[in-house]
């Protein structure tokens, strides 16, 4: 009877051994959260530059603006090295002869690694190929065919990228010690809540003026919310935006610039 159980055991251990080893093993995406690796051949750096540099460094609309993402390149011979870094580019075009970026992209395929790439389109991205939480793109194509596709599809690509950092960013954010009892105590008193770093704390509150000030000492880091009561949607004009967010500076920063940047969110920034 003992000896039958035992079995039974070992049978089903060895099951979900088997079955847990017939996927592949991922390990998490390293490296630098905001580095792109561009990989990319000598013969087609300067393309590449051309048309990424335009696309992917964008700046924060900031006093003192900072890059979003920092754009290394590198030779396509040390893709292995890097593989598993969060956000990967493979640049080539296909009018270079002897072009080391597309050798490496249908090594790619030959290694059945891009399994959803049929390559149609110039522009392909997709998520988790050799680690998780990675972006990776693959740009090829003829020169004419890669610029005009980059400019329909450039902000989508952007966002591809930008989207998983932010994730990856929220995620280590708040895995330890998320304040939830001040997103609750937010909720109770206004209405609305806010998700709050283990190191933050409700600063300033004025319920007349529905304003609310989040803070934290060292670094110096802050957010405010402004919200507007039974307010209808439709009646939010942009110049009415603007008179409130300006009204709301005067009142409470000793100090501010207004910052305004084509059709991005503006921003209210203190200064010193």
């Amino acid at each position: 009877m003992t000896v039958v159980h035992i079995s039974s055991i070992l049978i089903g251990l060895f099951s979900m051994i088997f079955i847990s080893n017939c996927g592949k093993y991922l390990p998490w995406s390293d490296g630098p959260e905001n580095e792109i690796q561009i990989f990319v051949s000598q013969n087609d750096i300067q393309v590449a530059e051309e048309l990424m540099e335009n696309l992917l460094f964008r700046q924060s609309v900031d006093v003192n603006p900072e890059s979003y993402f920092t754009l290394r390149y590198r030779d396509p011979s040390k893709f292995d090295e890097l593989q598993n870094r969060h956000n990967i580019v493979v640049f080539a075009v296909t009018d270079s002869k002897n072009d080391n970026g597309d050798h490496l992209i249908n090594q790619l395929i030959a290694d059945g690694e891009l399994g959803t790439y049929a390559g149609e389109d110039p522009v392909w991205v997709e998520e988790d190929i050799f680690s998780l939480g990675q972006v990776i793109a693959i740009i090829r194509g003829n020169h004419d065919d890669i610029s005009s596709s980059l400019k329909l599809k450039g902000d989508w690509l952007f966002d591809q990228f930008d989207k998983r950092y932010l994730k990856r960013i929220s995620d280590h954010l708040y895995e330890i010690n998320e304040q939830t009892d001040i997103s609750e105590e937010i909720f109770n008193r206004y209405g609305w809540t806010v998700r709050v770093p283990h190191d933050f704390m409700i600063v300033q509150e004025d319920r007349p003026a529905n304003f609310v000030k989040l803070g934290r000492d060292y670094p110096r880091r802050w957010f405010t919310v402004h919200w507007i009561d039974n307010q209808v949607g439709s009646e939010l004009h942009r110049n009415s935006v603007k008179n409130s967010i300006r009204n709301l500076a005067k009142r409470f920063f000793s100090d501010y610039q207004f910052i305004e940047s084509g059709d991005r969110p503006w921003t209210i920034n203190k200064i010193n």
